[in-house]
């Protein structure tokens, strides 16, 4: 059942990205000597009611991947049911859901927080309670920012925010730096390149 379960989530991390309406692929190399080389391809869809967000990553000479899965529906006044599934290679399927606030801020900036108490590691309850958050600007001339972070409340995870600066080089490609500080201080460079 386990296995059952972990395929399920791989295969909708995977088919996200093919059915969104946007599409970023990214192509980065690593600080960290473990990550190495780093391949993600992130897919978002979004209509009146309904937001989907999928992610795959693939990164390391040992390859290690991880996949991301988050379903949000519109309630009312910028708040949304969240639910999100995550998978890494090894470990358990973890599930979170919970509440989400679209903040309403002008047209080039997002920001969205979630409110996620629940969480299931494989098909058991944990006490992880977290708060996540999502934030980004178009700058101007071709600049853009892009901030994630996630804080614990209960359980084992550890506090982390990564930050992404990048700057369009042509239509639909662009050249970005990350930094991730968590358990610990990692930078990525590369290209993003937008497919649709």
């Amino acid at each position: 059942m386990r296995k059952t379960i972990a395929a399920a989530v791989i295969g909708a991390c995977l088919a996200t990205p093919a059915a969104a309406q946007t599409i970023n692929n990214y192509a980065f190399v690593s600080s960290d000597k473990d990550e190495g080389r780093v391949a993600r391809s992130i897919g978002v869809y979004d209509d009146d009611k309904y937001g989907v967000f999928g992610m795959f990553e693939v990164s390391g000479n040992k390859p290690v991947y991880f996949g991301k899965l988050a379903v949000h529906r519109e309630l009312r006044g910028g708040f949304e049911a969240v639910g999100e599934t995550q998978k890494k290679k090894g470990e358990a399927p973890e599930f979170a859901f919970g509440v989400g606030y679209d903040m309403p801020l002008p047209r080039r900036a997002y920001a969205n927080i979630h409110f996620l108490p629940l969480h299931l590691d494989g098909s058991r309850v944990t006490k992880e309670m977290t708060v996540e958050g999502f934030g980004g600007i178009d700058i101007g001339r071709g600049y853009y920012a892009e901030m994630r972070g996630e804080l614990p409340f209960a359980g084992e995870r550890k506090p982390s925010i990564d930050v992404a600066l990048g700057k369009e080089i042509k239509k639909g490609l662009s050249a970005e730096i990350q930094v991730s500080v968590g358990s610990t201080r990692t930078v990525r460079a590369g290209i993003r390149k937008q497919v649709r």
